[in-house]
């Protein structure tokens, strides 16, 4: 061989001539698509197991006629490698490659050994009707699987979040399996919790009753609580007499579960403000500000005028402190509200979203996507994020809640499932698996 022979490309006749694999795998990677396809071929023929995963990532090749000729490729390579290595690659962090190598494995009649593999297989192919049937079944084994302790933390938090936008997506979910899942204490309190949050997409006055008792209830695990009261803040125009009633009610004398009556009021907007001003003359101390918050929170005209009008119910020391939040929220300028977005208290953060979600200010929409995706207090990731769910008629909220679907943070990429589905816009199909 001459000196410059060394240093020639070969040909991919000459690489296949060898049986070059490592050759032919760069191969793959030339300029020429008929080079490429000559080399997938080539790799075909051969059959050498280790040609599957530089085939594989190869599927995204930007020539149509190439990528049939790597798919033709792996097919040939499935019977004699076997399932496994393709099977390791349904969790390939492209869609669109897990989409193809679950089509080949579905062509060669394989099956799933165990239900890992079977939601690994059935996110990859987005077969929706089969992965919503397996949800149901995987929630009723408290979310766990067998095999699902081996995989990463990361694709068992995809795998989480993909049931639920499976459960979510249309047609929606089951109210009556919801109810009951809610209702039975003998379930682990994840499953509940799921179900609560289920629960504010499906239709039925027994569920609105069973999130409200639920919310009631000192003895509730705390996150079912928050999923409850979520739950009803989605539902809120139908919720507005279970929240009044929780308002009314004695014994729900902590300031959380008022905190969440209050946020449910401020979301439903004008149908709560008459009843939220009536409690202001019934009640004490912190349903008064339960209902201030609410108040505030709705933006409304006439509920903030209402608020001044109460004014005198309250002691001196608490009307300064009402008064400051007033001229915080000035209905007339929802420009002043939008500046309070990074102010340093949380609870201003907190109202300042809501008015905004109810003002659907959408000069505010990057920066209550800012909060939802990234502000310490998991309190106001959730009202920046209802905020946005008030505004999915417009197209920048829409496409924030659309980013905010592949968030580290599972509360959030939940909220944004639930406030999407919500909405009718689909969901299934946009969600990332990990690398």
């Amino acid at each position: 061989m001459g000196f410059f022979d060394f240093f020639r490309e070969k040909s991919v006749a000459e690489l296949s001539a060898k049986r070059d694999i490592r050759g032919l795998a760069r191969a793959l990677g030339r300029m020429d698509p008929t080079s490429r396809a000559q080399a997938a071929n080539a790799l075909g023929v051969i059959g050498d197991p280790s040609a599957v995963h530089p085939l594989i990532e190869r599927l995204r090749d930007p020539d149509s006629s190439v990528r049939r000729d790597i798919s033709a490729a792996l097919s040939r390579l499935l019977p004699a490698c076997g399932a496994g290595p393709f099977v390791d690659h349904l969790r390939h962090p492209d869609a669109t490659t897990r989409e193809e190598i679950s089509r080949i494995l579905g062509a060669a009649g394989w099956k799933p050994s165990d239900d890992s593999e079977t939601v690994a297989f059935l996110l990859a192919c987005r077969a929706r009707e089969q992965l919503r049937n397996l949800s149901y079944r995987a929630l009723l084994n408290s979310m766990t699987l067998p095999n699902k302790s081996s995989w990463s933390n990361a694709y068992s938090e995809f795998f989480l979040v993909h049931v639920f936008a499976a459960l979510c997506s249309n047609p929606s979910p089951d109210p009556e399996f919801v109810l009951a899942q809610l209702n039975n204490t003998q379930n682990d309190s994840a499953v509940r919790s799921f179900c609560a949050s289920l629960a504010g997409l499906c239709p039925g006055p027994e569920l609105i009753r069973s999130l409200a008792e639920i919310l009631r209830s000192p003895g509730a695990p705390a996150t079912l609580r928050a999923n409850c009261a979520l739950a009803l803040q989605l539902r809120a125009e139908l919720a507005v007499g279970e929240a009044l009633s929780l308002l009314r009610d004695p014994a729900l004398d902590d300031n959380i579960r008022l905190a969440h009556v209050s946020r449910i009021l401020a979301y439903a907007g004008k149908p709560a403000v008459a009843g939220t001003l009536e409690e202001l003359r019934r009640r004490g101390r912190k349903a008064d500000f339960a209902s201030v918050f609410a108040l505030l929170g709705t933006g409304e005209a006439d509920a903030l005028d209402g608020l001044r009008s109460a004014l005198p119910l309250f002691e001196a020391s608490d009307r300064q402190g009402i008064q400051t939040f007033l001229s915080y929220f000035d209905r007339k300028s929802a420009a002043s509200v939008a500046n309070l977005l990074s102010n340093g208290s949380a609870a201003i953060r907190i109202i300042a979203c809501s008015v905004l979600g109810n003002l659907r200010h959408r000069e505010s929409v990057d920066n209550l996507y800012r909060l939802a995706a990234s502000d310490s207090n998991e309190s106001v990731r959730t009202e920046a994020l209802f905020a946005l769910g008030k505004m999915t008629d417009n197209k920048e909220a829409h496409q924030s809640l659309e980013l905010l679907l592949n968030r580290d943070d599972v509360g959030v990429r939940m909220g944004a499932i639930l406030l999407l589905s919500k909405a009718g816009i689909p969901v299934l199909g946009k969600l990332h698996a990990p690398a």
